[in-house]
């Protein structure tokens, strides 16, 4: 289903045969329909969108795909009780979307505290091979489709921080989304 798909997106997109028709997304209301088809794993991404994030300029169907994977990617990958988290920010004419599983468990701590961290094994395979690595991959190729950009970098403990960054679409000379 999920990897075929993912599959055959990627081979689309590296032939430069993807069918891509850029507009205004609202980032937001994408990730809603993302949260819909994670399923009950949803109440487990803590998400962070601010009410004045600008639209960003993508394809709605292939920015959801891209969020999709990055973020069951980031719930595959987090410690067991430790939510991973979808951030959403304004960084000049850009958005940023960014993804950070949490590989760490608290050893005993409470929020705030000085308690020290342990980390997670990682899951078979790491981030360098498997399903996680090639999720990312496709990710990486199907935001470069949508005039963005993927990069990847390890957190605090371990964990991984993907960020796909986006034209806003004031950026692109785009009108602001009609006022309801």
């Amino acid at each position: 289903g999920v990897l075929l798909q993912e599959l055959t997106d990627l081979v689309h997109a590296r032939a430069g045969r993807l069918d891509v028709h850029l507009r205004p997304v609202d980032v937001a209301e994408v990730v809603a329909n993302v949260l819909e088809d994670l399923g009950p794993s949803r109440h487990d991404l803590g998400v962070r969108i601010p009410d004045d994030l600008p639209n960003v300029i993508a394809d709605p169907a292939v920015l959801t795909r891209i969020i999709t994977a990055l973020a069951a990617n980031a719930l595959r990958r987090s410690a067991p009780g430790s939510a991973p988290i979808l951030a959403a920010s304004r960084c000049g004419d850009r958005v940023e979307i960014q993804f950070q599983d949490n590989r760490l468990k608290a050893a005993g701590s409470l929020p705030g505290s000085s308690s020290s961290a342990v980390p997670t094994p990682p899951p078979a395979g790491g981030e360098q091979h498997g399903y996680g690595a090639f999720a990312v991959a496709a990710a990486r190729d199907l935001t470069e489709v949508i005039d963005g950009s993927l990069r990847t970098e390890t957190g605090d403990g371990g964990g991984l921080i993907v960020t796909v960054t986006l034209a806003g679409a004031a950026a692109r000379g785009a009108a602001p989304p009609p006022v309801a």
